[in-house]
């Protein structure tokens, strides 16, 4: 009971979270087996988050909504995020984030390098 006040202190926290995530991985096809950078971002609102997957990690039939998947289970604390996603109908995978490192690892091995965007601060 006490580790679930503590998460929902942690969710209760976060009003707006955006992330963008970036690593590599190993792209197999019929023509290619090449390393590909790729960009995942992640929207977090309160105790509801969705995440944007690269098309190269995307089924052709998919759960998606223009490559944005519901979050199902987010769990924040201090030092973590994690959270599942139902890519396609019978196809589930999931995620966690170190929210002191920035790392980011699925459970089908893909790692990145999360950074906060702050939707006040622009480049141009």
């Amino acid at each position: 009971m006490f580790a679930f006040l503590v998460a929902a202190a942690a969710i209760a926290d976060i009003t707006h979270l955006a992330l963008v995530c970036t690593g590599s991985a190993k792209i197999s096809d019929e023509i290619t087996n090449e390393d590909r950078h790729l960009v995942i971002d992640i929207e977090i609102d309160g105790p509801d988050g969705r995440i944007r997957l690269p098309r190269e990690m995307r089924p052709t039939i998919n759960n998606s909504r223009g490559g944005w998947f519901d979050i199902a289970n987010l769990y924040i604390n201090d030092r973590r995020i994690e959270g599942e996603i139902k890519i396609a109908p019978f196809e589930k995978t999931g995620f966690e984030i170190d929210r002191s490192t920035g790392a980011l690892e699925t459970r089908s091995g893909f790692q990145a390098q999360c950074e906060r965007v702050k939707a006040t601060e622009r480049k141009f």
